[in-house]
């Protein structure tokens, strides 16, 4: 018997949160206070760059913006991202993202998440909003330390869409009947592949889209 599931994009779409914010809170964790404030200098001199590449290509961006990570500790990075979700993004929670989860996870469709952000920053909130599946994106690692290279391929426009086109094989889901959530460009493949998809406080080029193809708008906001 085929499933009903409910996909959902996490910055932007369940949270108020983004790929910079992330990497600004593990980066400055456990060093001095200079090093704190080189971390933001250097990052602030490359955010014209990493502006044009997300505007261009969001997975050109994320090719780009993860070699951010290269060194990190494996293990300290899985401590921070608790420490992380505990203190910020746990607060970033869109309240009608949260109540959309639990009403999907009511009617027993599955809940997926399906994102470009790395997988050990999206595990505490998908314990947490108890997600039947995470689709994210991963690092590669040697001697316990990312290399910067991401491992899978990055989750992010048509590729996000094929990887929802394999596991729905696997786990028997019917495409036309589930959902979909997302707010950006990047997500416009896989709300094209749900029979019920929703832009979820979309960027110009999906609130173009949304109105053309007469898709649900939503616009949630931290305060509802």
């Amino acid at each position: 018997m085929s499933k009903i599931a409910s996909f959902f994009d996490i910055d932007g779409t369940l949270l108020k949160s983004n790929a910079i914010d992330h990497y600004l809170f593990l980066s400055r964790q456990n060093i001095s206070t200079i090093a704190q404030y080189k971390v933001i200098a250097l990052l602030a001199c490359k955010i014209p760059y990493y502006f044009l590449l997300d505007k261009i290509n969001r997975t050109l961006f994320n090719h780009a913006f993860y070699k951010n990570y290269k060194g990190m500790s494996v293990e300290q990075m899985a401590e921070f991202s608790h420490k992380y979700f505990e203190k910020h993004l746990k607060y970033s929670i869109f309240p009608s993202a949260n109540n959309c989860v639990y009403l999907h996870k009511q009617q027993g469709h599955k809940v997926i998440f399906v994102t470009g952000s790395l997988d050990f920053i999206i595990a505490p909130l998908a314990s947490f909003l108890g997600a039947d599946a995470v689709l994210a994106t991963s690092l590669k690692s040697q001697n316990g330390c990312y290399t910067g290279d991401i491992e899978n391929s990055s989750l992010t426009g048509q590729e996000k869409a094929n990887t929802i086109k394999n596991l729905s094989a696997q786990l028997t889901i019917d495409l036309s009947q589930s959902y979909a959530y997302g707010d950006s460009a990047s997500d416009f493949a896989m709300l094209n592949l749900v029979g019920n998809p929703v832009a979820v406080n979309p960027d110009n080029f999906l609130a173009r889209k949304a109105k053309k193809k007469g898709w649900l708008v939503n616009k949630w906001n931290l305060i509802d």
